[in-house]
């Protein structure tokens, strides 16, 4: 089973210095907690915040979250929110949204909003990124039945790096046209998937990988529809 996200790190470095966008107001909560409207197309990481809400927004375009001072980081969009990225120039330009911050836990709640409830969409690329790094810190994404995540290259990947635990809760569709559904990736620590979502790929539906310590947990009524990979690849190396 191959490794996610040695190839993609590369890109929160080239995303960093870009500013924070227009239609992104912070305060709406606390002064680092950003509400985003209205439709752009601009890329940004977003790097004064600390959550990030999407109400009706409508984005074009390489879009992320990379706080510059790490920490904890929460994203929630509603159900009339889209990102949508079709540039193919160059690799690390292609995937629909990125989280990522270092010594700090991803959650997908914030002051304003509650899960994954949009759609995020990639061309090329992996539709919704998420890594974290530093002990302890984990990655809790909600995905409502209202949602989309679609990706030439993939659903979703998310990977933590030392004793963090990831935890999905999955409940709107995941589909790829060439690569895999949902790919995780814990070192000493856990995965828990709950997957009531349909989820059609030609990779594998569901690639799970702990090394170290950390088991790995599947459950819920989903559908997953391979044509090329198998349905679940769980792998847990010394867990």
């Amino acid at each position: 089973m191959r490794a996610p996200f040695f190839a993609a790190v590369s890109a929160f470095a080239i995303m960093a210095a870009s500013p924070a966008i227009a239609d992104c107001v912070a305060g709406v909560g606390g002064p680092r907690d950003y509400l985003c409207t209205g439709t752009f197309s601009i890329s940004s990481s977003n790097p004064d915040a600390r959550t990030l809400t999407l109400q009706g927004a409508k984005i074009d375009g390489l879009f992320g979250f990379q706080p510059i001072v790490g920490g904890n980081i929460g994203f929630s969009m509603d159900a009339g929110s889209s990102i949508t990225n079709t540039n193919g120039s160059w690799h690390v330009s292609t995937a629909g949204f990125y989280l990522y911050t270092s010594n700090g836990t991803i959650d997908t709640g914030t002051p304003n909003g509650t899960g994954i409830n949009g759609s995020i969409y990639s061309l090329y690329g992996t539709a919704l990124t998420a890594l974290t790094t530093g002990a302890n810190s984990n990655i809790n994404i909600t995905t409502g039945a209202t949602s989309l995540l679609s990706g030439k290259e993939g659903g979703l990947q998310a990977r933590v790096d030392n004793n963090g635990a990831i935890n999905l809760n999955l409940a709107g569709k995941i589909t790829s046209s060439d690569g895999t559904g949902v790919s995780v990736q814990a070192v000493d620590g856990s995965i828990n998937i709950k997957l009531d979502a349909d989820v059609t790929t030609a990779g594998d539906g569901v690639q799970a990988l702990t090394t170290g310590k950390g088991a790995i947990n599947l459950s819920g009524a989903g559908d997953i529809a391979s044509s090329s990979g198998l349905g679940v690849n769980a792998q847990a190396l010394g867990g």
